[in-house]
């Protein structure tokens, strides 16, 4: 009877013991194609080397009885230290028991597989080279095909299901047999196809030892199935023993981090911290237990995590005892709007509590006593009324307070207003938010106090009272109380920028206030802006002092003033009737102004200030030097609701005539 070969008994890691044990590192040295080279020893390599020469001196069988009680793992390592022990364990005679008897002792290993010798079995499982290129730290083993692919070497070495399904056919037909291959996720071992080709066109014409090939090679897949899934049992069993480790591990070394925060005074902060919280910091999730080393290099963080997570506490404490409260003191506000009497304040300013909001308040001592109280007291809106100051002196102070930032601002930044002026009253002094794609610009006293930008938000989450009022405010999207850090001096119109507007309304800059320039109503043009078409018709824009103001901070006249032109008062007449025209129409109130979009990449991202742009382009580009219209950024005309009117345009003829036309009919 003719015996035919098993050809799955070709497809295992390595052929011989040799190259499992010793040859790994000698094919090392002698490959070309791998890229590998081998390192240097380490210096705890190097302190070592040596110290088991004196084991060869002992009696052979007491050997032999050190080697039988090693794990597989440890025993695979000392078959690599000296070619005394590869020589002892790679007898074909004397190996094989120590090695069984090496697996026995590891837990839970299954035995190794009928298949393959124990060398080759244990190197299989613990040595973490590639079986191709020799490259380390390769963790995925292909047990049914015995053995370890890297990523760079797996798809040379698999073969797709699809591309040999033909032939697979043809086998099943021939045979009878369906899996004469292992098949794992749609893929087959090259090896292993090749050899059984080899074998299957060798038998070519007997149909007979086709068929027992066929069926040697199915059982042969059936065995290395079942063994396959025994090892992968075994790693899942390891890695769960690992992680439970682990986790043990981990839950000492944070109760040695309690006992020690414990010690240095934080006993009452460590009862708000909750073990998953603490799970998730750096220095306590780590599997190490804590020795006095480790807990020297960790405690800064540990004790400014407990006192952070301390100040998150105290934060939400408090937010539970102030939150309802400024709800009950909503309805108090609305009923002061409704009693306000603006003639007992400023007759000339009847807005002078609508431009207050419910957080301004909120930040006057009166409403912080009341809302700081204990927790236990009993708060009723009549708590906020104050029996020691009227409304209207409350208000007042608010308005004086504001006032005073705001005059410290400018005086800042424009340190050459005269000593003797009001700076804020002056028209010349105009206001910012500090959000660079917020719209509202050029915004003057008192109107700037009014101002409520959405597009900031409290960074600084402190525990000081006014941190948590404008904390809870900003959570519940409802306007912050007014901060002279949430506006900046209008840098784009320089002092003698606006100054040449105001004297062309003939005022003195340092003496006119936005009052007296809007009861001037003076409209002009700038001389620079004018448009001629032909010969006979001269074409401008119309300004009055505000939308001056705008236009002279345009690209085109930033740096030096514009030449204005005051209008007759037979035009302005004109220009002003189609304005009281506009203003009865909600269109008419919303201006046109120019923005800046990046072309680097943000053109989402609207500028109103090219100031802003410049900032933005170095910080986020690193954009130096000269911006390029077009090429860097663009221009593009946005409609604004900021209460300005959309702009008129005269048209003079050479005869004389004029015509006031609003923007859109142009």
């Amino acid at each position: 009877m003719t015996s035919h070969r098993d050809p799955s008994m070709n497809v295992q890691a390595a052929p011989d013991s040799f190259t499992a044990i010793g040859g790994t590192a000698r094919q090392a040295s002698n490959s070309t194609h791998s890229g590998v080279s081998r390192a240097p020893p380490s210096r705890s390599t190097r302190k070592w080397r040596g110290k088991l020469s004196k084991l060869l001196e002992l009696p052979l069988d007491l050997i032999f009885m050190v080697m039988e009680s090693l794990e597989a793992r440890d025993l695979l390592s000392l078959a690599r230290t000296s070619k005394t022990f590869r020589d002892i364990l790679m007898d074909r005679r004397k190996g094989p028991p120590l090695w069984r008897s090496a697996i026995a002792n590891t837990v839970g290993l299954p035995q190794c597989p009928p298949y393959m010798p124990e060398p080759a079995y244990v190197n299989l499982v613990y040595c973490n080279h590639c079986h191709e290129c020799l490259r380390n730290n390769v963790t995925v083993v292909y047990f049914q095909w015995g053995v370890r692919y890297c990523k760079r070497c797996m798809p040379k070495k698999i073969i797709d299901l699809q591309d040999v399904i033909g032939f697979l056919d043809e086998v099943r037909k021939t045979t009878g047999v369906d899996r004469p291959l292992y098949v794992w996720r749609g893929e087959l071992h090259a090896v292993e196809f090749e050899t059984y080709l080899r074998s299957w066109q060798m038998l070519a014409g007997d149909d007979e030892g086709r068929k027992r090939l066929a069926k040697s090679s199915a059982e042969h897949v059936a065995l290395r199935q079942q063994h396959a899934w025994a090892y992968m049992q075994w790693k899942d069993d390891v890695a769960k023993l690992r992680k439970a480790e682990r986790e043990s591990l981990k839950a000492t070394r944070l109760t040695a981090i309690k006992e020690r925060l414990k010690e240095a005074g934080y006993t009452d902060e460590l009862e708000a911290i909750t073990d998953v919280e603490f799970a998730d910091q750096p220095f306590a999730n780590k599997p190490a237990l804590l020795t006095d080393r480790a807990w020297g290099n960790i405690r800064v963080d540990a004790c400014r995590f407990v006192e952070e997570r301390w100040k998150l506490h105290l934060r939400r404490e408090r937010h539970k005892v102030i939150k309802p409260r400024i709800h009950m003191f909503d309805k108090v506000f609305e009923c002061w709007l409704r009693d306000w009497d603006p003639n007992k304040y400023d007759p000339e300013d009847p807005k002078a509590i609508q431009r207050m909001k419910p957080g301004d308040f909120l930040m006057m001592k009166e409403a912080q006593l009341v809302l700081e109280a204990p927790p236990q007291s009993i708060i009723v809106p009549g708590s906020f009324d104050s029996p020691h100051a009227s409304l209207r002196e409350i208000v007042g102070r608010w308005y004086d307070a504001c006032k005073a930032s705001l005059n410290a601002l400018l005086r800042t930044a424009l340190p050459n207003l005269p000593e003797h002026v009001d700076p804020v009253s002056l028209a010349i002094c105009s206001f910012d938010c500090v959000e660079p794609h917020c719209s509202q610009k050029f915004m003057n006293y008192p109107d700037v106090l009014e101002h409520r930008c959405r597009g900031i938000r409290v960074k600084n989450k402190e525990l000081s009272y006014s941190s948590i009022v404008q904390e809870l405010l900003s959570d519940e999207h409802r306007p912050l109380a007014w901060d002279v850090s949430h506006v900046r001096v209008n840098s784009r119109v320089l002092a003698h920028h606006a100054g040449a507007i105001v004297r062309a309304c003939g005022s003195d800059p340092f003496a006119a206030s936005p009052r007296d320039l809007d009861e001037r109503s003076m409209r002009m043009i700038c001389a620079a802006c004018v448009e001629r078409d032909g010969d006979t018709t001269m074409r401008s824009e119309v300004f009055d002092w505000r939308r001056a103001m705008h236009h002279q901070a345009t690209l085109r006249h930033r740096d030096a003033p514009c030449r204005w032109i005051v209008l007759p008062n037979g035009t302005t007449a004109k220009v002003r009737a189609v304005e009281r025209l506009l203003r009865d129409d909600p269109k008419g109130r919303r201006s046109v102004r120019v923005v800046f979009l990046c072309k680097l990449g943000c053109h989402s991202l609207a500028f109103w200030d090219f100031d802003d742009l410049i900032s933005h382009s170095l910080k986020r580009h690193g954009m130096q030097g000269n911006l390029i219209i077009d090429e860097h950024f663009v221009e593009a005309p946005v409609e604004v609701d900021d209460g300005l009117l959309q702009g008129m345009f005269i048209r003079v003829t050479r005869s004389g005539d004029v015509q006031v036309l609003p923007r859109s009919t142009r």
